[in-house]
């Protein structure tokens, strides 16, 4: 392949300034839904791929790695930065053997930072990207990600919102994107930290009052595993071992969110 240089330099400064919790869910065989896709990444973007960089670099493919693999440097023109890309034009992606991407490639791209060079990476599997070209459904889908990113940038306003099924989504987004631990990307021990005191407590709020029996998001997010994801314990107040059955979980649940949410600190993962 061919490759010509760019000059990414902006981009690049750009890319080394950025930074970024509970398992996601599945869709299908082994597909990652799009909610989890989305707020398993760290820059959700559409582009194109305009050329690559002439020199291959060296890196580890993964924290712990003793082994450098070769990566080609793909650079991303962005048309539409839909998560975690606001005033970038570029990115560099780097991309082993396996990922190489055509020269001119338009899609939806889902991308994580490579935890120590100034590239980022496509998540593996679950980090194809959704083409454009031949998609009947890539609008829809784009229009779906767009509303998402929009809750993720005004949270406050999607979890004060008068209608309660976005102010559910805006709830479920945040909780996926806090409580999703992601190697390389967050710090290795784990570590975690409270969010902001008024938007833990929306969450919170927000978890009592909906519908525990309905399902969402191509039916894989309940607020039951939302408030799973949240992991109290019994230092919080919360030990359902001496509950009985479904009914009596889902009560106790929605009590002590309501009793604790001026008080429970939902928690993030900390980025490297």
């Amino acid at each position: 392949m061919r490759r010509t240089t760019l000059s990414v330099g902006a981009a690049l400064i750009g890319l080394m300034s950025l930074t970024a919790a509970g398992p996601v869910q599945a869709c299908g065989y082994g597909v990652r839904s799009p909610l989890a896709r989305f707020t398993g990444a760290e820059w959700v973007v559409v582009g194109k791929i305009t050329t690559y960089e002439v020199k291959d670099v060296a890196a580890l493919l993964a924290p712990g790695a003793t082994a450098k693999q070769d990566y080609a440097i793909a650079i991303l023109e962005i048309s539409n930065a839909i998560k975690g890309a606001d005033g970038m034009t570029h990115l560099r992606i780097g991309l082993p053997p396996s990922q190489l991407l055509p020269v001119g490639q338009e899609a939806c791209y889902f991308l994580d930072p490579h935890f120590e060079e100034p590239f980022c990476v496509m998540p593996g599997r679950f980090g194809v990207p959704i083409l454009k070209d031949g998609n009947a459904g890539f609008s829809k889908e784009i229009q779906q990600y767009e509303r998402w990113g929009q809750l993720l940038k005004a949270p406050l306003e999607g979890l004060k919102s008068k209608d309660a099924d976005e102010r559910f989504l805006t709830a479920a987004l945040l909780v996926t994107e806090f409580r999703t631990y992601r190697a390389g990307v967050h710090a290795p021990n784990r570590k975690s930290e409270p969010v902001d005191a008024a938007l833990s407590k929306l969450i919170l709020q927000t978890l009592a009052e909906a519908d525990w029996s309905k399902a969402t998001l191509d039916n894989t997010v309940t607020a039951q595993r939302l408030f799973a994801q949240l992991n109290p314990s019994i230092k919080d107040g919360w030990n359902p071992q001496i509950l009985a059955g479904a009914k009596d979980v889902e009560t106790a649940s929605r009590k002590w969110l309501t009793d604790n949410a001026g008080t429970f600190r939902v928690e993030t993962f900390v980025r490297n």
